[in-house]
């Protein structure tokens, strides 16, 4: 605490050093306009026109821009063409009146400092500097190209929304409000990264939030000190709990429709510009086996859907384990039918039983990475076809039995269920590996304890990882291993987890 306090102290000591040292504009507009230009390092997309103001042509303006992040028809339409055509005595209260009269523009201010000009400068704003005026006016025309709004790939639904979250954090915003027109959700703007100076924003409901969550996410924000923020990952990774944990206690997702639904809950959301990916805090382990299109409907076969992730989620992390132990430590509870398959389908295989299940995994995890690494058309072929041929032919050599293909292939395509959490699945079937071969059954259980022992003790945000199981709060089932009707969950507790609501009396 003590640490995080001097951090805090030292950057607050920072900006005020940085404020104090900042230097004022000069009444010379070619004075204006080489500094700029200097501490640009005369880049070649940094473009300047200079023109006369007013039919008498009594001042000279210059217009700084970035080309390809300008939009040109409204500089040429709303900027220039009304500055060249003003008419009038343009001596006294200049840059207001143009501000005022002149500008056909929705963004304009005035800035005297040379650092907040090369800053909104390089957010792609244009600066209109004018003879004998130590001051400059910022005037809004960005144009930055974006994609279009799409339906995540990661995060396909058969029924509800299809749009996802793109690279530009305004239309994130505007997302968000589309499906959530209230004025209680407040929007907060934070620069983060010295160099780069990235803007996050946080997004939470007011009076549906509680105001501790909100400090403890604000204070964790402020602590951050990096040169840039390229993407959410970068935040998620300062601010979690237990950076050390394989579990991620930050829930993540490309959708509106979801982040909506949280922040309804009582969470904060976090969305960094030029990134499509939003974060949530905090997050539950449960909340990774959920599916937006299990509330969109009915519940009978959504409740059967998620039985069936939870028993994926063992499937695919300890399934190899298992076959393992019951093939080389405990075959009397394994039927002799069954066994003698095994023992049929392994005879002439060279290696060991444990080292045959690590190299196919390992050979899945090279297929599958190649999959997503190489181009669509091409990754799709290769990881279907060359799992295929690889199985295949490494039983035909004799190389590996045909039960480990199977085992193998189970387990990883049961990890595609929920890929929020695969990368956890991936490292739990290779420890359940390696501790199952020495230990046998005993191992896996040993494995499955201390999972769940440290899953016990993991927090998110002051929020047990695994509410409502530990500890137990059954108001909290009715949306935890199945789903009952929304009315119901929405009667008993809100619409939100009892360990995120705000309880009666509570200050909003």
């Amino acid at each position: 605490m003590i640490k995080k306090f001097r951090r805090k102290l030292s950057i607050h000591h920072i900006k005020q050093n940085q404020e104090s040292q900042e230097t004022p504009l000069q009444e010379d507009l070619q004075a204006n306009v080489t500094t700029v230009r200097s501490h640009f390092g005369f880049t070649s997309d940094l473009a300047v026109r200079t023109f006369w103001l007013g039919a008498n042509q009594s001042h000279q303006a210059s217009l700084l821009f970035l080309k390809g992040m300008t939009n040109q028809d409204v500089m040429d339409r709303d900027v220039i063409r009304p500055l060249m055509n003003t008419i009038g005595d343009l001596h006294e209260g200049m840059v207001d009146h143009i501000m005022n009269a002149v500008l056909h523009v929705s963004m304009a201010w005035k800035e005297s400092t040379l650092e907040k000009t090369l800053e909104q400068l390089a957010r792609g704003y244009i600066v209109l500097f004018i003879h004998n005026q130590a001051q400059c006016i910022i005037i809004g025309a960005k144009s930055l190209g974006q994609r279009s709004v799409e339906e995540p790939s990661k995060e396909a639904v058969i029924r509800g929304p299809r749009e996802g979250f793109i690279e530009t954090i305004d239309t994130n915003l505007s997302l968000i409000r589309k499906r959530y027109h209230n004025p209680n959700l407040q929007i907060e703007t934070y620069w983060i990264g010295t160099q780069s100076d990235t803007r996050v924003c946080l997004a939470y409901v007011r009076g549906v939030v509680k105001e501790e969550l909100v400090d403890e996410v604000r204070k964790r924000l402020s602590v951050i000190k990096m040169d840039a923020i390229l993407d959410s990952g970068y935040i998620e990774q300062w601010i979690e709990d237990e950076p050390f944990s394989i579990f991620p206690t930050i829930y993540n997702s490309e959708k509106p429709d979801i982040l909506v639904a949280k922040i309804l809950e009582g969470r904060v959301a976090i969305l960094v510009d030029g990134s499509p990916v939003a974060l949530m805090v905090p997050a539950t382990f449960q909340e990774f086996f959920q599916n937006p299109e299990d509330y969109y409907s009915r519940p009978f076969y959504a409740s059967f859907l998620r039985l069936l992730r939870y028993a994926a989620f063992f499937v695919s992390a300890f399934l190899p384990s298992l076959y393992i132990s019951f093939e080389n430590f405990h075959k009397d509870l394994v039927p002799p039918t069954l066994l003698f398959s095994f023992i049929n389908a392994r005879e002439g295989v060279p290696f060991p039983l444990p080292i045959e299940l690590l190299l196919m995994a390992i050979v899945y995890e090279w297929l599958r990475e190649a999959g997503v690494r190489m181009p669509r058309p091409i990754g799709q072929a290769v990881s279907i076809v060359g799992a295929l041929v690889i199985g295949e032919a490494a039983v035909s050599a004799g190389l590996v039995g045909a039960p480990t293909v199977i085992v193998i292939a189970a387990s990883a395509i049961t990890s595609f269920i929920f890929p929020a959490i695969s990368d956890v699945v991936v490292i739990l079937r290779f420890v359940s590996i390696f501790v199952a071969s020495v230990l046998g059954l005993y191992g896996n259980f040993l494995v499955f304890y201390m999972v769940a022992i440290y899953l016990c003790d993991l927090r998110s945000f002051g929020v047990p990882y695994l509410a409502p199981l530990a500890p137990l709060k059954l108001q909290d089932w009715k949306d935890f291993f199945i789903r009952f009707p929304l009315w119901l969950i929405k009667l008993s507790s809100g619409g939100s987890p009892s360990s995120l609501k705000k309880q009666k009396g509570e200050r909003s």
